[in-house]
């Protein structure tokens, strides 16, 4: 009768294999080899030993098997000599730590104590110096489990050094678009500020020539290309202030300026502003406000929002059709503000970047005059820096409904 047991020989852990009246050590490799017969435990042995090994030879990790107390390898298979740049064999009897760079060996003595103590471990983002003096970085999970009666931290090392490589590459993608943005947004408003005093000029002189303030023009042509040349100044001025508009939001330069206001007053006031533009274009304009809320917010802001809104409503709606503006309470004691239009309404594939700057609506350009694209962006920024959010509902054909959501925070009742 044999039977197998497993031991610690002078050598290191090895089987001893037990006959009749004799018994023999063998090392760990020549025992794996060792034809067992006669005892039916040497079965569940060599099956224990064969999973073992596979799960070691098979696994895309590197596995390395340190002495819980000694923290001393034991074991590591052969991906780990890979990752390592080395034979396997060679990191049995080194210290756990010395997978690391020197610098940091302290640091990861600790982590193998606490692992130790824990019975387990999770480390994403470590690294891993090998033998050829190279670094990288590994990903570490652990567990102590019992071998042989011998506490034993498996360490599982997941090479993530190409996903830290794209990693980094998308920062610096990400910071070089943000450069850029900055860039953009500086060159815009300094080219604002130059444009707008000729522009200025060429309005103020249009402006008296069609007034015929210093006497008369002469032929009546003139006095109407001298409209011609206010009115396309004026829109110009207007597509300045929105890039200017928006530039002070990009970099951070728009100081909002608290204070309570009437929800109504300020629907109706917006109403009123763009009364002549309504009559121009044969639209009714209509104001809901659910109870007397106060909104606490900046006054200038919110004017800019709402203007905004009301101005994209009115050029996407034809003639005889409806602007309307309502007010209301959620649940949650939030404020709501929709602007609603039964204009052309909002292709479903432009909803997803129609709040993205110098969003222009190409068939608006060329047909009308357009704005700079500027608007919705506008909106969202200064919605967002009171701590709410817009969000956009339109189906081609059935007009467009814009919601400016508020925080509880910000409202009250008179």
């Amino acid at each position: 009768m044999w039977r197998i047991d497993r031991h610690n020989a002078e050598l290191g852990v090895g089987f001893a294999c037990h006959g009749t009246g004799s018994w023999m050590a063998l090392p760990v490799n020549e025992a794996r080899g060792f034809l067992l017969k006669g005892d039916d435990r040497a079965g569940p042995v060599r099956v224990a030993e064969e999973k073992h090994r596979a799960i070691l030879e098979t696994s895309g990790d590197a596995i390395v098997l340190a002495n819980a107390e000694t923290g001393l390898i034991v074991e590591a298979n052969d991906r780990a000599g890979v990752l390592f740049a080395c034979d396997a064999s060679e990191l049995v009897g080194m210290h756990q730590s010395e997978l690391h760079p020197s610098e940091q060996r302290d640091r990861y003595r600790w982590d193998f104590r606490n692992a130790r103590n824990a019975g387990r471990m999770l480390l994403p983002d470590v690294t891993i110096q090998r033998r050829d003096g190279t670094v990288s970085s590994v990903e570490i999970t652990a567990r102590t489990i019992e071998i042989d009666g011998v506490l034993t931290l498996v360490g599982f090392y997941r090479d993530i050094s190409h996903r830290k490589a794209r990693e980094y590459e998308l920062i610096a993608a990400r910071e070089a678009a943000r450069a850029a943005s900055d860039s953009k947004t500086r060159f815009l408003a300094n080219m604002s500020h130059e444009l707008r005093t000729p522009l200025n000029a060429i309005i103020g002189m249009s402006e008296l020539i069609r007034s015929e303030l210093w006497g008369a023009v002469g032929h009546p042509k003139y006095a109407e290309y001298a409209t011609d040349i206010n009115d396309s100044g004026l829109h110009l001025l207007d597509l300045i202030n929105d890039i200017l508009d928006f530039s002070r939001v990009e970099m951070g330069k728009v100081t909002l300026h608290d204070e309570d206001i009437d929800v109504t007053d300020l629907l109706e006031q917006s109403r009123r502003t763009i009364a002549g533009l309504l009559e121009e274009r044969d639209l009714t304009c209509v104001v809901r406000v659910s109870g007397s809320p106060i909104l606490t917010a900046d006054r200038r802001a919110m004017r800019q929002m709402l203007l905004n809104l009301l101005s994209n409503a009115v050029k996407h709606t034809p003639p005889g059709g409806r602007v309307t503006i309502t007010s209301d309470v959620d649940g949650q004691g939030g404020l709501a503000i929709v602007v609603e239009d039964t204009g052309r309404g909002i292709p479903a594939e432009r909803l997803e970047w129609i709040t993205e700057p110098f969003n222009v609506d190409e068939e608006i350009s060329v047909t009308r005059q357009g704005g700079a694209g500027l608007g919705l962006a506008i909106t969202k920024r200064l919605v967002e820096r009171h701590g709410g959010q817009i969000s956009i509902d339109s189906s081609e054909g059935f007009g467009t409904s814009v919601r400016l959501s508020f925080p509880p925070g910000r409202v009250s009742f008179s």
